[in-house]
This record gives structure tokens, sequence and C-alpha cells, in this order.
């Protein structure tokens, strides 16, 4: 694919009638299939960095910044997790990608598994992490925090809670991707940052679980959501729990490795 190694990252844009979309892509197309992954809000797809490396020795792996993050074009309106899993398959049809498989964290574990609903003969193996499955009610006091702007210049402490926040939950990531991290959490903007979660919180994720028909794979690492994925894996036809309680925080850079093995064993076999 080019001169500088299987593991090379290349970063591209793709443009369409609503803006660009940019997207990291590594590897070559072999004998294993593709594997499209996507990012939790309000992040990139360079929160994969280390792991599309590790991967794409193997397999040909795209991380496409989600439309309103990391370097994408922001819609004009607010949009749904459908809109969304539209605009990026429209991104791996612009790749010739026929069939191949789909990753997705938080955020993007929705994005990746409407995508599987909406796709079934595209889509062949799905592993979301981290799906925020929830009761109506939490549902929608969740919708509500997240249909107003974000706090950086309504709440004087917002910003420093936000550094602390990471700080606190951060392992042994780096001082240089601790940063590029922070980064991204800032550049989707006051009003368009929250825009992401808002679309997860009013969609009907149940209904969405329950039209599956793909083999999934849902890790369980230490988390904010792993109750949730557990609850959601009990509405799944053809599901494997893969129990990854070891890892915590940064566990796409600290344990990228074994995170790589694990997911090529299900991918390929």
């Amino acid at each position: 694919m080019n001169n500088q190694g299987a593991n090379y990252i290349q970063r591209k844009y793709y443009n369409d009638e609503l803006g660009h979309i940019h997207y990291r892509i590594a590897g070559e197309k072999k004998l294993n299939l593709p594997l499209v992954c996507f990012h939790m809000s309000p992040y990139s797809g360079d929160q994969f960095a280390l792991l599309q490396r590790e991967m794409s020795v193997s397999h040909l792996i795209i991380c496409p910044d989600t439309p309103g993050y990391g370097n994408s074009d922001a819609p004009e309106t607010p949009p749904k997790i459908e809109e969304y899993a539209t605009r990026l398959m429209s991104l791996c049809d612009a790749l010739g990608l026929d069939k191949f498989n789909v990753m997705g964290f938080h955020t993007g574990s929705v994005i990746a598994l409407e995508m599987g609903r909406t796709f079934p003969d595209r889509i062949q193996k799905i592993i979301p992490i981290g799906i925020p499955l929830m009761e109506d009610s939490k549902r929608k006091k969740f919708s509500q925090q997240y249909s107003t702007k974000r706090g950086f210049f309504s709440d004087e402490s917002f910003l420093q809670n936000r550094w602390h926040s990471g700080i606190n939950n951060r392992g042994r990531q780096s001082d240089e991707r601790f940063l590029s991290y922070f980064s991204d959490s800032l550049s989707a903007g006051v009003e368009k940052g929250n825009w992401g979660f808002s679309a997860v919180f009013n969609f009907d994720l149940q209904k969405c679980l329950l039209e599956i028909k793909q083999p999934v794979l849902i890790p369980l690492p230490n988390e904010s959501l792993k109750m949730n994925s557990f609850e959601a894996s009990k509405l799944l036809l053809n599901v494997q729990i893969l129990d990854w309680s070891h890892m915590a925080g940064d566990l796409f850079d600290i344990h990228c490795e074994e995170i790589a093995d694990a997911l090529i064993k299900f991918l390929d076999y």
C-alpha cells in the first residue's frame, strides 16, 4: 500500500455533499476482512492509533472521525445515530469496502450496532465496547443533559473539572497521548460538542439490539458501562462475552497488543 510499512497510518479525507469526513487508514486488503472502528465522543479516530498500528500488519483498519469530531466537518443540525451510520457507510462505499467488520467504543459502539442492523449483508461481525443501554427514565435524563451547550464559558469550573477528571482516570498513558485526547475533547466546540451524546440518548438502542443477527463480541473492561454492556448482551442472538476486567483507563493504548490478539481471534476464526 505504501513504502513505509504495513502499519503506517495515512490520514485522508472523503468529501460528500455534506462536507469532509477525515479518516485514518492503515494496512492492506488481504484475505482477512477490513475492520472499521468508531470512537467515543467527544474524541476522534486517533483514539485507536496504537491499536490500528498493531492490527494493520494483518488487516486493513479504517478509523474515521465521526462527523463533528476530530477533523470531520460538523453537520448543520444535530444528527441521529441512523444518520451517522448512513454517512459513515458512504465513506466505506467510497473506499470500496463490500463486506467488513465494525468495532466501536461508547458512542462508537452504538454507531457500529446500528450499522450492523441497517446493513446486515455488508457487516459480518460487530464488536461494541461500552454499550450505553439503560432504562428509559435514565436515558431521557441524559438526553436532556446533553441537549445543552458544553459549559466552557457558562461554568468557570467546567474546563478545570474536565482536566482533573482526565488526570484522575488516567492509567499509564504517555503525556503526549493524554494531551492528544484532551485536545480532541475540546475541538468539537461549545454547541456541537454534545451532539454525539445527544444522538445516543435519543436512539432506541434496545430495538436495535433485538434486530441484530450477526455474531457479536462484547468485551467487558473495568469501565463505566461494563454492566450496561452485560445487560445489552442478553438481547442479542449470537453473542460472546470477553472478560477484560483487568483493563481500565487508556485500554486502547496500554493494552493494544492484547486487544489486537483478542479481536483477531474473534474476527478471523
